[in-house]
């Protein structure tokens, strides 16, 4: 669960990090969500 959340951290920290464009923001963070 550890390996999850750190993931999860991850995820977040990188469609911040990488605040070009929209679309592509939802659609990663979607998929790193998992939804």
């Amino acid at each position: 669960m550890r390996e999850r959340v750190g993931r999860r951290r991850w995820c977040s920290s990188n469609i911040i990090w990488r605040s070009s464009s929209a679309a592509r923001e939802m659609r990663e963070s979607r998929s790193c969500l998992g939804s």
